[in-house]
């Protein structure tokens, strides 16, 4: 055998031991950090969403059309929203994705909103007394019949389709996270992100960034020693450079889009 060959081996030997002597059924886990695990889950919900969403948005396309023809009846409607949603809120199950799961719910909510629609918190609320259901029943039945005004159906829906159609388009480019960059003034100030769930993203420190953020709703939180606690909800699906940024005597924080050197220099 080769000498160099077998001084590999024993080499190897050598650190196969040492690794061991470590201690009796102890095992070292180097843990990827949770940005990076973030990206990864991103990237495979990324590649499920390419598949699934041309069916979801042809479905919807075609459910319209019907509805069209039939004058957009109010409880065919309803059920459009409801089912496009169902579909969608399905398969934004990935761990940490609830930022964007919150961010489709708002979407369809406002539209039920403006189409004076109920929204599916009231369609799935504590159950109410028999009585007040078959009073209602007859409401129910008059309304069936009823069309919404087809202008604002038509411009809602239209919101929809460009909705599912953009976080489509974002899966094929692996686009759905996003970085945050967090400036103070004064700096030095720790930053903490909150998705609706309760899951937070680990804090920094001002000026600083977030990295790998899932796109989407979140509320921020921002401290200081001695000064008060400065704090509001954040959209991150849209934003390409976002920046939160925060001053104690300038009115709090401020949301925009579009990175200064600042934060280039991190």
């Amino acid at each position: 055998m080769d000498r160099r060959l077998v001084k590999v081996i024993g080499w190897l030997m050598i650190v196969g031991n040492q690794t061991a002597s470590v201690g009796l059924g102890q095992v070292r886990v180097i843990e990827e950090p949770k940005s990076e695990v973030r990206a990864q889950q991103a990237a495979v919900l990324a590649a499920k969403l390419g598949v699934v969403l041309p069916t979801v948005l042809e479905q919807l396309r075609a459910r319209r059309r019907e509805l069209a023809e039939a004058g957009y009846p109010r409880d065919g409607v309803a059920a459009l929203l409801d089912t496009t949603e169902t579909s969608l809120q399905k398969e934004l199950q990935a761990p940490g994705s609830s930022p964007l799961r919150e961010h489709t719910a708002e979407i369809f909510d406002e539209v039920r909103r403006h189409l004076e629609l109920p929204t599916r918190t009231a369609l799935h609320s504590s159950p109410v007394p028999q009585a007040i259901v078959a009073s209602l029943r007859f409401v129910r039945l008059e309304e069936v019949q009823e069309s919404l005004d087809r202008h604002r159906t038509d411009t809602e829906l239209n919101l929809i389709e460009a909705f599912i159609a953009d976080l489509w388009d974002r899966a094929t480019r692996n686009d759905l996270i996003v970085d945050l960059c967090v400036l103070s003034d004064p700096p030095k100030a720790k930053v903490t992100l909150q998705a609706k769930d309760g899951e937070g993203i680990d804090p920094t420190k001002t000026n600083g960034r977030l990295v790998n953020l899932f796109r989407g709703k979140y509320f921020y939180t921002v401290e200081k020693r001695s000064l008060s606690k400065l704090a509001g909800p954040i959209d991150l699906y849209s934003k390409k450079q976002p920046v939160l940024d925060c001053a104690w005597d300038g009115g709090g924080c401020a949301v925009r889009d579009g990175w200064a050197e600042a934060c280039r220099e991190l």
